[in-house]
């Protein structure tokens, strides 16, 4: 999903609220189930269900394990950039595919990227070139990312947990399939996904049972947060002891307003996504939660003003990645 603007909200009733609830427990779920479960029928379900996609209050994506598709490099890199520039600047750093988040951000810094590569000559390689060749960016930090603590994209009712641990995996011919097939039609029915990819519905079934019990993939419903009256949408830099790390993360994990934790190198240790009611809510969040955990030595706030850029397609990357090494040069 590509988003230019985030989109004016229509006005939503208890039904669509339901319906959205859902979806952020499990994206998947069939038309009939959820008009069972809210107390409507099917037709009025998928025409609302919609409503909210087209209108871009929700988007619904599948996500795979970077780490088990071999990205093994992921950080998060912030920049300053020439004053005026920062919207045309998002704009051309829209055509790398490295990039699955670009937020315009208000505070320290003016855009802010999240990025996976399969290894560190990738990254150092997308810093020299592709950011090199922008002349507008003045300075380029990179935050690599040592461990994600939480993943969550239940925004209207938070977890409270840890997310869970991934042994490493190899995904096979059929997995890496099914996973691309995912990432361009995230709710497509079973057969429909094992006619594509070649297989037989109840194999490809049981392949996708088995990727999403490992967490190897998740199929998930993301909320415009404005469209739900949350007006404010950060991303806090936390520098704590250094004895510290793993306690004060651990404590963010347990807010539900706080979305995704992670431990960073740099000059601070952890990074939070959080979302908040308003800037009240979020002042209160800073001073007397963050402020008061213990290890906490100072944190720097940027406010999301708007994403431009939001896509998940690891798998279809690492097969473009790896399809581009096998194939000869035009020279050979």
């Amino acid at each position: 999903m590509e988003r230019t603007k985030r989109s004016t909200a229509p006005k939503l009733d208890s039904l669509d609220l339901k319906l959205v609830e859902e979806l952020e427990i499990d994206a998947r779920q069939s038309l009939r189930d959820i008009a069972g479960k809210v107390g409507s029928n099917p037709e009025t379900i998928r025409r609302k269900l919609k409503n909210l996609l087209d209108s871009r209050v929700i988007s619904i994506h599948a996500i795979c394990d970077v780490v088990a598709l071999g990205f093994d490099t992921r950080a998060l890199i912030t920049l300053k950039v020439r004053p005026g520039t920062a919207s045309s600047v998002a704009d051309r750093l829209q055509e790398y595919h490295s990039i699955h988040k670009i937020s315009l951000t208000a505070g320290h810094y003016d855009i802010l990227l999240s990025t996976n590569f399969l290894n560190k000559r990738a990254l150092i390689s997308f810093l020299e070139g592709e950011l090199g060749s922008i002349t507008d960016i003045l300075e380029a930090s990179t935050m690599m990312l040592l461990q994600l603590r939480k993943n969550s994209f239940r925004y209207l009712h938070g977890e409270t947990t840890e997310m869970k641990h991934i042994p490493p995996y190899e995904p096979d011919e059929w997995d890496l399939k099914l996973m691309k097939e995912l990432e361009l039609e995230p709710r497509e029915l079973v057969g429909n996904l094992g006619k594509k990819i070649g297989m037989n519905r109840i194999s490809a079934g049981k392949k996708l049972q088995a990727l999403m019990d490992k967490d190897i993939i998740r199929v998930v419903s993301i909320i415009d947060p404005l469209s739900f009256d949350f007006q404010s949408e950060v991303v806090i830099l936390v520098k704590t002891h250094p004895r510290q790390i793993t306690s004060v993360a651990d404590r963010m994990v347990t807010d539900g307003r706080v979305h995704h934790v992670g431990i960073i190198t740099g000059p601070y240790n952890l990074f939070l996504a959080a979302i908040f009611r308003d800037s009240m809510e979020l002042s209160g969040f800073l001073a007397d939660e963050l402020g008061m955990v213990s290890g906490v030595i100072s944190h720097e706030t940027m406010v999301i003003l708007t994403s431009p850029r939001l896509c998940f397609f690891a798998a279809t990357q690492r097969d473009a990645i790896k399809s581009t090494r096998k194939s000869p040069d035009k020279g050979a």
